[in-house]
């Protein structure tokens, strides 16, 4: 399900301003902001009401990469692509019988590494008479650490190296690909897997939260530069789904790490994104069938979670969405724990 964020109170102070026009300018834009300020404030007030008891739910670090085998194996298997030919870029060679088997055929694929990047161009090009219709931007990475534990140089470069620059690679690369098949009349979308891990935005992910936003950003403008030459770009703005992408990621945090105190916080925090997903091939169809049915959306919003995600974000204001998130995983608790230690040294300094 597609939203879009603004256009409910909008569309209301509209109606609220047309109520009232019959009072004069001035009455008219008086009222339409006071009963846009009601509105607000209800809102405001029932959300406070009811969601509680949703930020008590799991939440998901959201899928990060969905692998070959999950996601373009489903889609075979359950036949949701037919009419199209498709490719999967794997790095990993030992998948590549299983998807054979499957009517999928296979390109290596890096995208950290340039020359690799071409090379598949080249080969799908060689196979499609120059052409393709769907790109499917799904490779990705993360690292639940706290953000002052986090190896930069390694880590959080590796992160950004996946994330975005690998996406700005396979689209520079493959754009004229799109750009034939759109001159020719045909389909061309390019789907770039976001995440609400930025959005809401959850703790101890501020390297992938910040390569996912990075992401959306860039995205945003390719959509738009992209529309004159037909190209449609899609944004999933991707919840929970099922993945190993803890198995992949998950470190402990040092010996000495500011967040030792609340050590299991952190560990419920990392084994979140698993604790319900939404199955991948619900997933993988809800995909497929808003880009078979020619959306022009620039958001997807599809995962465990992932409505919520929008809600909150809508609807309530940063404090109340940072205190919910630093309560869930033990942030308040490590700030009282630290608030009782300053005083504590406070009262030994006056005696």
């Amino acid at each position: 399900m597609y939203f879009e964020p603004e256009r409910p109170l909008v569309l209301y102070l509209r109606l609220s301003m047309l109520k009232c026009v019959g009072h004069g300018t001035r009455v008219g834009t008086r009222c339409s902001i006071l009963i846009g300020l009601i509105f607000c404030v209800g809102v405001k007030i029932l959300i406070l009401l009811t969601v509680p008891k949703y930020l008590n739910t799991p939440m998901p670090v959201a899928a990060e990469m969905i692998t070959e085998r999950s996601l373009i194996g489903r889609l075979s298997r359950k036949k949701w692509c037919v009419g199209y030919r498709v490719f999967a870029a794997v790095r990993r060679l030992e998948t590549v019988k299983e998807l054979e088997e499957l009517g999928v055929e296979s390109v290596y694929l890096d995208v950290t590494d340039p020359s690799s990047i071409a090379a598949a161009r080249d080969e799908v090009a060689a196979r499609t008479s120059g052409k393709l219709n769907v790109l499917v931007n799904n490779a990705g990475q993360g690292s639940p650490r706290p953000a002052t534990d986090l190896e930069i140089e390694t880590t959080v470069k590796g992160i950004f190296d996946v994330n975005v620059f690998g996406v700005m690679r396979v689209v520079q690369t493959f754009v004229n690909l799109l750009v034939s098949a759109a001159g020719d009349g045909e389909e061309a979308t390019i789907v770039n897997i976001g995440s609400i891990a930025p959005i809401v935005p959850l703790v101890f992910g501020s390297a992938y939260n910040a390569s996912k936003a990075a992401l959306h950003a860039y995205a945003d403008c390719l959509r738009m530069e992209l529309r004159p030459y037909g190209i449609h770009v899609l944004t999933a703005m991707t919840g929970g789904v099922r993945s190993s992408i803890v198995r992949r990621t998950a470190s402990d945090i040092p010996q000495n790490s500011l967040y030792r105190p609340i050590y299991d916080s952190w560990l419920k925090r990392i084994g979140l994104s698993q604790s319900t997903p939404m199955d991948t091939a619900t997933y993988a169809k809800g995909l497929v069938d808003e880009v078979v049915r020619g959306s022009k959306k620039p958001w997807f919003w599809r995962g465990h979670f992932a409505w919520r995600a929008w809600f909150l974000n809508t609807f309530l204001w940063k404090g109340f969405t940072d205190y919910f998130m630093m309560k869930r995983f033990g942030l308040v608790k490590l700030e009282n724990m630290m608030n009782e230690q300053r005083k504590l040294k406070s009262k030994q300094k006056q005696t």
